[in-house]
């Protein structure tokens, strides 16, 4: 019975992790001169990195040798051709996609504990707020928009998550303020 519970419980772990994966298109959106091939590769390895360092040292090894794909050239002054700048707004997008998972932990947490959800309840929440993510292209923003209009949550529920972004705001400012990151 214990090899059974292990695996069930591995088996939902990678399941939460993968959940809150990077996906492709977000770094397709960054890496635009990049080939596709390049970007579907640097994503699977920027994913199979569980810290915010590795992580950007995958994005900065893969950088200097994909960063544009063969023949492509930037347009003249446009800031995706910019590597430094480039590199930097997407070594950004790692921290605000770590601040993310604080964040989701910290509502998961808020809900369970006031018992405005139960664990069951706000483990869906996780599993809804992730799913959507993935179908927004990682894009904070457009998921908390579909999630609004798709799920709403209804007036109570919807206040007190409003009160708890406020409380997570007031006590992790530098994460809050990366969530709604923009290329």
């Amino acid at each position: 019975m214990y090899t059974v519970h292990s695996l069930v419980f591995l088996t939902l772990s990678v399941y939460y992790i993968n959940s809150q994966a990077i996906v492709t298109n977000a770094f397709k959106n960054i890496y635009i001169y990049a080939s596709p091939a390049a970007v579907n590769t640097l994503t699977k390895n920027v994913n199979a990195k569980t810290t915010a360092d590795t992580q950007k040292t995958v994005l900065k090894n893969w950088s200097a040798k994909n960063f544009f794909a063969a023949g492509v050239k930037a347009k003249a002054g446009d800031r995706f051709g910019n590597k430094t700048y480039v590199n930097e707004r997407a070594a950004a997008f790692i921290d605000s996609r770590f601040a993310l998972k604080k964040y989701i932990n910290f509502l998961y947490q808020k809900a369970v504990d006031t018992k405005s959800l139960t664990a069951e309840g706000a483990a869906s929440f996780r599993k809804t707020y992730w799913t959507t993510d993935a179908k927004c292209n990682n894009s904070f923003i457009e998921t908390m928009t579909t999630l609004q209009r798709e799920n709403g949550g209804g007036p109570e529920l919807n206040a007190k998550l409003v009160k708890w972004t406020g409380q997570f705001n007031q006590t992790n400012y530098k994460e809050y303020q990366s969530l709604p990151w923009r290329i």
